[in-house]
């Protein structure tokens, strides 16, 4: 497994990485002091799991989140962070974030995390999961009516109507080889496996209007 760490404070990413290192199954551990370096090292490097302070200068964790669906769409993310605050744990969960730890975690429950995610699953500290909404949670997990993510559903909609892989990648201005991702990544969380099924599941939840 390939694991990134951003954040802004040396000591705790440095801190990570030197325990990370000595786990079995742990290829490598990659640091990131921003925004934008966390970005290009998960474009890089396609980390399995990536942990993503909230608070970082600049690009935080959640606008992060927001782009590295495109930059490593199959990285699974967890937001770290020093304060219990619902807004932005759930818009990083709603961004595509599959979970969320405190800094003053344990060792044992960052690995776990790391393990729970990198497997498909949603972690959330127990101290943030009473305050955190079902909705939010369920939109990272994937078990609501709403399975795909904001680029998945824009990429669904063009397949649907029937537009090439390239003039899907043409216009939305990232790479075929993206695209072809996350039209796999949907298959695979609708269990579906054509195109045809594809469109009729989005004219059923409302994704595009085009007849079957």
């Amino acid at each position: 497994m390939k694991i990134l760490i951003a954040d802004d404070h040396t000591v705790v990413r440095q801190g990570f990485k030197g325990l990370l290192e000595r786990l079995p199954g742990v290829e490598a551990v990659y640091e990131a002091s921003d925004g934008e370096s966390a970005l290009r090292t998960a474009a890089e490097e396609l980390p399995e799991v990536a942990v993503l302070d909230l608070m970082m200068p600049g690009m935080n964790g959640i606008a992060v989140m927001e782009k590295l669906s495109d930059t490593s769409p199959d990285t699974a993310a967890l937001a770290l962070s020093a304060y219990l605050s619902p807004e932005p744990i759930e818009a990083f969960l709603n961004a595509g974030g599959k979970g969320f730890l405190l800094k003053t975690c344990s060792f044992e429950e960052l690995t776990q995390a790391i393990d729970v995610v990198s497997k498909g699953g949603v972690y959330v500290s127990p101290e943030a999961s009473s305050f955190i909404s079902t909705n939010a949670t369920g939109r990272a997990s994937g078990r609501d009516g709403k399975k795909l993510s904001g680029r998945e559903r824009q990429i669904l909609s063009q397949l649907a109507e029937g537009r090439s892989i390239q003039t899907i990648a043409s216009a939305l201005e990232i790479s075929p080889k993206t695209v072809e991702t996350h039209k796999k990544r949907m298959m695979d969380k609708l269990g579906i496996f054509t195109i045809a099924e594809l469109t009729k599941y989005a004219i059923k939840v409302g994704i595009t209007n085009v007849e079957a």
